[in-house]
Formats: C-alpha cells, sequence, structure tokens
C-alpha cells in the first residue's frame, strides 16, 4: 500500500490545539507500526516553514526527503478576508495535481476543515485514482450553526470543507460518538466511517516528586491554595463560565479553602466573558487564576498536584485534557455530553453540563470526601493506559488496509500519461479559471507547480560558483573550484547532470557564461534565469560564497525542506582557529557563512581530515539551531593537482632568473596575511644574511591583509630585487619555472586548510620545509622536514642547518590529480547522499 499522509492539520494554527496533537501522536505511532509494511509519504506545506522544519526533525528517518513531498503555497489563500477566490481554487486544484502526481493509493488528510485562518489547502474534489481518508474530530459546528457558522464566509468555507468530507472513501473518527453523529449528519453508509478513537502522550504520567519545582510553579501562577484546575479552551461549548458559578457555589469553607486555576489561551472577547462571569459570581480576587498557556511539562505538575480535575464541556469530539489529567493522577470528574463518557466511563464520575448545582454537587463531593478523591486518582491511573496511540495507530492501519483492499477490487481508474502531460493538463485547467490573478499569483502558483515535480532520472547537482563567476582573483579556493568544475562538465559523475548556479538579483541562477568561458567555448547563448531545485536535487557549494550567504539561505532552507541534499565544501577554518589573522569583519563575515552553512546542511565535506577536525570541534562547542534538528555529517575529500608542466621553456623576469642561478633559494607561495608566517621567515633570512650567507628568498602571492607594516618592510628592503624578491602577478607558467629554479620550498604558516605549494613542490622534486602543523603532517607524511620554531632565530638555525647538508634528498609522493579529487569528490558526495536516503 501506498499512503500519502497529508500533515497539515500539525503545520497550520490547529497545531495548538487538540487536532495538532493529535495528529502528531498519531502520525508518529503510524509510522513506527507501518512504514516497514507500507510506503508511506508525507505531504507538508512548506508556507508553514518553520513547522514544516520541526516536523521533519521530529519525524527523523521517516521524513527522509524521498519520504516527503513539500508542497509551496502561495502565501494570502486563506479564507478568511475574502477577495482571493482565484488564488485559493487554483492552489486547491494544484494540491489535488501533487496528490495525483504523487503515485499514491490512499491520500490521508490529517485535518480537511483548516484553511480558514491561514495558508492550509486541500483539494476541493477528491483526486482522480486515489482513495481518500480524513481524520474527522467532529462536527460540532453543523449542531449550533448560528452560533459557529453565523458569518456567511466561515459558513461558505465549512460548507465546502464538509462536501470534501463527504466524497471521501473512508472517515476515521476520533470517538464512537463523532462516528454516530457523521453517520446521521452527513447521511454516510456506516462502513465509511470507522471509529479508530484517540490516546493520551507517554509523557503524561504522574511527575517525578520535586517540592522546590512545585513551589516555583505555584509561586510563578500564585496558587496558595489546594486548587480546582481546567484545561482546554473558551468557546462557548466549553462551558467554562458555568464551572466558575458552580465553583461560586461551593459550601463557603470548602471555597474559601481552595482556589479555581483555569489554563489555556483565551481571545480577548472569552477572557471578558470569564472576568464578568467571576466578577458576578462575587469571588474574592485570589479565588480564580488565569494561567493562559501552560507548556507541558507545567501542565503535568498542574495536573498531578491538584485536589480535583473538572472539565464541564457540553460537546466534545474525544476530551483529550481530562484523560491527560486521569493519566497524571489527577482526580477527574466532566460532563457526561458527547463523547466524554467514553473517555471517562465512570458513572458516578459524571454530571450534567447543563445544570450547574449537579456541577457543584460533583465537585464538592469529591473535595469532601478524601477517600472518594483517592478513588478517583486510582481509577484514572487505571483508566488512561487504555488509550495508547500504538492502538489507535493499529485500528488505523487495520482500516486503510481493509479500504485498499476494497480499492483493489474496483476498476483501474488511475491517472495515465506521463508527468509532463499532467502538468499540460493542469495548466490548462488552471487557464480556464474564472478570475483576474496578478502577475505575482501566477509566480506563486508557477512555483507552487514546479514544487510538485519528482525527482529526474538524471540526477541534478547544483554547484554553487557565486563567488568565482563574480571574479577570479586566482586564490587557492577558486583554484580548486576551476579544476573540479572543469572536470564534472568535461566527465559528470554517473547519473548525474552539472549545472553551475550563482546568487544574483536575489535568487540562485545558471551560471552558463562562466562554463562557457571555463571550457573556453563561444559566448554562452542561453538566459542566465533563476532556477528552481526538486527533491532529489542537490546542492553543492564548491565555491566560498561568503557575500551571498546571507541574502541565500532562505531560499537554500526553502530548498532543502523541499528534498534538496545541501552540502557544502568547506576549505578552512582559519578565520575562527586563527582569529588575529584577520580582520574582524572578516572573522564575523566567515563565522556568519559557516553557521549557516552547517545549519542549512546535511553534510559538509572538508579538505582535508585536519579541517575536518577543526569544524567537528566547532560544531560540539558552538550553538546551532539546525534546521532539521541534526548536525550535518562531516568528512573530508582532498583536492588534486595538475601533475603536467609547461613545456615551453622557463621564462624569468631577468633579475630573477639571474638570482636563482646564483645561490641557493628559498620559495614560499601563498597570499600575503599575517598567518602566513612572512614576517618570521623574512626575519630569520635577515639573521642568515648578517651571517653571511649567501641565500634568496622568493615570495609568489597577491597581497592580502593586515600586512602594511610588512609590504613596506619588504619593498623597502636592502636585499629588495637583490636576494628578497616578491612576485605578486606570476601566473601559471612562471610559477611553474620558480618552483623548478628553487631549491627549497618554506611553508611556514601558522594554520593551513590544506597546503597545496608543498605539492606543487613535492611534484617537481622540490624538498619541503614546513612548520609542524597536523594538515602538513596528513599531506606530506615522511616526505617533508618539519620545524617548530617560535622566534626568528629558531626558523633561522634550522634554515642554516639545511644549507649545510650536502645532500638533501628529493620528496617522493604521490598525490591525486584533480581528475581523481573531482572523482573522489563524486563518489563522497553519491555515498552521502545514499546514507541520507538509506
Amino acid at each position: 500500500m501506498k499512503l500519502l499522509l497529508d500533515l497539515q492539520g500539525a503545520q497550520s494554527q490547529s497545531r495548538h490545539r487538540g487536532i495538532g496533537r493529535y495528529t502528531l501522536a498519531l502520525t508518529r505511532a503510524f509510522l513506527d507500526r507501518a512504514a516497514s509494511e507500507h510506503d508511506v509519504r508525507l505531504l507538508l506545506n512548506a508556507r508553514f516553514g518553520d513547522q514544516v522544519d520541526a516536523l521533519i526533525a521530529t519525524l527523523g528517518e521517516h521524513a527522509r526527503p524521498a519520504h516527503r513531498l513539500v508542497v509551496e503555497v502561495p502565501e494570502g489563500i486563506r479564507a478568511q478576508p475574502g477577495g482571493n477566490a482565484w488564488l485559493r481554487r487554483t492552489s486547491a486544484r494544484v494540491m489535488r495535481h501533487a496528490i495525483e502526481s504523487s503515485g499514491a493509493d490512499i491520500v490521508w488528510y490529517s485535518s480537511i476543515l483548516e484553511g480558514y485562518n491561514d495558508d492550509a489547502v486541500v483539494p476541493e474534489t477528491s483526486p482522480v485514482g486515489i482513495a481518500s481518508v480524513a481524520t474527522l474530530y467532529d462536527l460540532i459546528p453543523l449542531h449550533d450553526q448560528d452560533a459557529y457558522l453565523g458569518h456567511p464566509r466561515i459558513r461558505q468555507w465549512y460548507g465546502q470543507s464538509v462536501d470534501m468530507l463527504k466524497q471521501c472513501d473512508m472517515l476515521l473518527a476520533i470517538s464512537e460518538w463523532v462516528r454516530q453523529d457523521a453517520i446521521q449528519r452527513l447521511q454516510l453508509p456506516p462502513e465509511r466511517v470507522v471509529n479508530i478513537g484517540a490516546a493520551v502522550d507517554d509523557w503524561f504520567a504522574p511527575p517525578t516528586p520535586d517540592p522546590a519545582a512545585s513551589a516555583a510553579l505555584r509561586s510563578r501562577y500564585g496558587i496558595t491554595r489546594p486548587y480546582v484546575l481546567y484545561n482546554g479552551g473558551f468557546d462557548a461549548r466549553k462551558n467554562v463560565p458555568s464551572l466558575v458559578r458552580a465553583f461560586a457555589a461551593l459550601p463557603e469553607a470548602m471555597r474559601a479553602a481552595h482556589q479555581l486555576v483555569i489554563v489555556g489561551r483565551a481571545g480577548q472577547e472569552e477572557a471578558a466573558q470569564l472576568h464578568e462571569a467571576t466578577r458576578k459570581a462575587r469571588l474574592p480576587a485570589d479565588s480564580v487564576i488565569y494561567t493562559g498557556f501552560a507548556p507541558d511539562e507545567e501542565l503535568i505538575r498542574l495536573y498531578a498536584e491538584c485536589a480535583l480535575f473538572v472539565f464541564p464541556s457540553l460537546l466534545e469530539g474525544f476530551g483529550l485534557p481530562p484523560l491527560e489529567a486521569m493519566a497524571c493522577g489527577a482526580p477527574v470528574i466532566a460532563s457526561h455530553a458527547a463523547s466524554l463518557p467514553e473517555v471517562i466511563d465512570k458513572r458516578d464520575a459524571l454530571f450534567n453540563p447543563h445544570r450547574v448545582d449537579d456541577i457543584t454537587a460533583c465537585m464538592s463531593q469529591a473535595l469532601g470526601n478524601a477517600h472518594y478523591a483517592d478513588e478517583l486518582r486510582k481509577y484514572g491511573c487505571e483508566r488512561a493506559p487504555m488509550f495508547s496511540w500504538n492502538s489507535v495507530a493499529n485500528r488505523a492501519l487495520d482500516a486503510l488496509q481493509e479500504l485498499a483492499h476494497r480499492q483493489n477490487r474496483r476498476p483501474n481508474v488511475a491517472i495515465h500519461g506521463n508527468p509532463l502531460a499532467r502538468e499540460e493538463q493542469l495548466i490548462a485547467d488552471i487557464s480556464r479559471m474564472d478570475g483576474k490573478p496578478s502577475d505575482e499569483d501566477l509566480a506563486s502558483i508557477a512555483s507552487m507547480v514546479i514544487s510538485t515535480r519528482k525527482p529526474e532520472a538524471v540526477q541534478r547537482w547544483l554547484v554553487d560558483v557565486s563567488s568565482i563567476a563574480e571574479k577570479d582573483i586566482r586564490t587557492g579556493v577558486q583554484r580548486v573550484v576551476r579544476n573540479i568544475l572543469t572536470h564534472w562538465l568535461i566527465s559528470p559523475p554517473e547519473g548525474v547532470q552539472i549545472v553551475p548556479i550563482r546568487f544574483a538579483r536575489g535568487r540562485y541562477r545558471h551560471a552558463r557564461q562562466y562554463a562557457f568561458e571555463l571550457l573556453g567555448r563561444e559566448k554562452n547563448p542561453l538566459p542566465e534565469d533563476a532556477i528552481e531545485a526538486v527533491n532529489g536535487d542537490v546542492f553543492f557549494g564548491l565555491d566560498w560564497a561568503v557575500d551571498a550567504i546571507d541574502a541565500a539561505e532562505p531560499q537554500l532552507r526553502q530548498w532543502h525542506r523541499r528534498g534538496a541534499s545541501v552540502q557544502f565544501l568547506i576549505h578552512d577554518l582559519l578565520p575562527i582557529m586563527l582569529p588575529n589573522a584577520f580582520h574582524p569583519y572578516a572573522r564575523d563575515r566567515f563565522a556568519r557563512w559557516l553557521r549557516c552553512a552547517a545549519t542549512v546542511s546535511d553534510n559538509l565535506i572538508c579538505v582535508s581530515r585536519a579541517t575536518a577536525d577543526d569544524l567537528n570541534l566547532w560544531l560540539a562547542t558552538t550553538s546551532i539551531r539546525y534546521q532539521f534538528g541534526r548536525a550535518p555529517e562531516v568528512t573530508h575529500s582532498p583536492p588534486g593537482v595538475d601533475p603536467s608542466f609547461s613545456s615551453a621553456e622557463p621564462v624569468l623576469r631577468p633579475l630573477l632568473a639571474v638570482a636563482l642561478r646564483s645561490r641557493p633559494t628559498f620559495l614560499m607561495v601563498g597570499t600575503i596575511e599575517p598567518r602566513k608566517g612572512y614576517d618570521q621567515a623574512l626575519e630569520a633570512l635577515e639573521q642568515l644574511w648578517n651571517d653571511g650567507i649567501d641565500v634568496n628568498l622568493v615570495v609568489v602571492g597577491h597581497y592580502g591583509w593586515l600586512m602594511e607594516p610588512f609590504r613596506a618592510r619588504l619593498e623597502a628592503h636592502a636585499q629588495y630585487n637583490r636576494r628578497l624578491y616578491w612576485i605578486h602577478d606570476a601566473n601559471d607558467d612562471e610559477l611553474d619555472a620558480i618552483y623548478r629554479a628553487s631549491t627549497w620550498l618554506l611553508a611556514a604558516s601558522w594554520g593551513e586548510g590544506y597546503g597545496l605549494p608543498l605539492i606543487e613542490a613535492t611534484l617537481r622534486n622540490i624538498p619541503v620545509i614546513a612548520r609542524d602543523l597536523p594538515v602538513f603532517r596528513e599531506v606530506m607524511g615522511e616526505q617533508a622536514q618539519y620545524f617548530k620554531a617560535q622566534q626568528p632565530s629558531e626558523l633561522a638555525d634550522v634554515l642554516r642547518n639545511l644549507l649545510s647538508l650536502e645532500d638533501v634528498p628529493s620528496p617522493v609522493k604521490s598525490f591525486p590529480t584533480w581528475q581523481e579529487s573531482a572523482a573522489s569528490l563524486s563518489s563522497v558526495i553519491k555515498n552521502l547522499i545514499s546514507d541520507e536516503s538509506a
């Protein structure tokens, strides 16, 4: 059985009510019971973004991308304001298309009566070829239409929702009373309405005694005496004013010895009515306490420690608060109306809610008779476990399987045709709908349609090149981007389409022009239009797009919810690990980028094991609110090198060429920035020159930041362009020539993400002297000389000893080529994606 479970009942405003609690609890139990036997997928409304994220986090492996359909619903389709008929009807039609395209046998709506005050949406008619099921909580508005459906707009909306209920092949009622009410009022065959019941969450249980916590809770709410408790809603059927009057009618001594504590969210009008009831009852100011909403941990203790819980409701689909109170050990009495006798099932604990004196008498008996109160407590603790979510889930599964069996005996009416044809039919249907949609409406519906698409047979990797496509300044990070992307474009991973993208003008767009230039082709003839990810796509942050991340984060979150895998390549954590080597602004930008990447990512792939270790430490010690409640997986994949060298005769600048031929040379390659150790290296070389040692220091790299004094000192140095050289504009051929003419590569960095210059030198048989960093050890192993010098004099001694050696063996080590690196990185990504969907 293929089942699509619509979870809007746990996302909309209903999430604050019993519907939301019911939906989530039953969904968790149902998935644990049914997911191993059946294909159960989740339908989520992306308009409720934070709630989508929370549900994905809560449902864990059951909500993996392959198991969810997240639909981009337009804003402003709620029924309450009116004036949006075209957008509402069109959204309902697209939702039907999404369900029909899902391949499900059955769609189960967690709550059809949604969308009046928020942007929930269900089809106006049942999907073709798919059986429809809905959870039915009650039809209470039909009992008093003047009170509940007085406004024409709400009456129309409710009527349309009831029509959809009538179209369903099966309704799953939460109580027998609701079932019988639906059969009678909707005139449905009894076999189409099944009572699956309801239950109480496991955490509603007697709490561990904690006098300090109890005292703090009572103090916070102003509770100073034993109290009678109510928890629930405040609309007229809840009958709370009658409870206030019944409390006021207790014998004077009993009333004075107790307080009435009322828990729940009350609207302004409802609160005014309650305060008026209190005033008319002439109760002392501290007799009635309105707490407002109480979180579960407080509510459980309030339940457990009350003298009595009273539930006076006139109409109730099930009555969850009394069951919660019983589970927590409270003595409970309730009205004998509607479904409540099914929950309580104890005649002497039920009263007539229409008679205040009957409520008072029942309260007085429980408050004045300790033996009876204990009997109620014991009974509640025995009764509550009879209502379990596992039992509800089993009854629901039995009903769905029976429906699937009946459906299999019917003629096949499934939709035929390919997805494109179904989408074309959808667009044709929309074009015939009456109305004058705005451009914004049309764009919203287009986005909704796109979000319903299934994953393509060829998986798309949306590779972010935002920074390098704007400007290539030839940094080490950009060298990685160029080489990996080039190899992926020329030889894509099997079953993958590589799509370079960039963030521009508020959205991710195709980066076709950059891709064409990278491959040396003619000007791109295609537009740089916006791109949308669908379920099954992969976003890969190959580039370090620090300037785009803040604006791009909402779209990345949207894609992540939709089912795209989000991954970033992490080149280093240097601004965090070596904060003094970076400008405060740069540190803050980097930290913001990394925090965002970690927040929205499934995986973070580092260029080295050492960087991965740094990242794991940072994640473990940093407070981050991850989008789906779990930290990303951290792994590593090393970059490559180009083993081929220029075939042309090395061309060096005349002065430099003479110097390199005349004396030994220490070569340093990298951006001029504080962490590179250039200042220490220069001071060490100065000591050698002062000692009469004839040696060169050659620096190749762009000027970076925070090194103005060093730059001025370098350019004004007595040895500048004699034995000290700074080449800030070398191309690849000239750098190759400098490498081959040098004696040693000196890597004096205080921190690195990887260390490509060490590899480039090794490939040219140039010995390497490097600071003893974990990442350098990882890259070079035993094929380098290491130093720990903290002072220039210590480094001078190390270099002096090196120059005294008669024979320095050339390093012998193999490294992955860029082609191998690109292949390795794609394998890592594929494995991570496979783990996500497993």
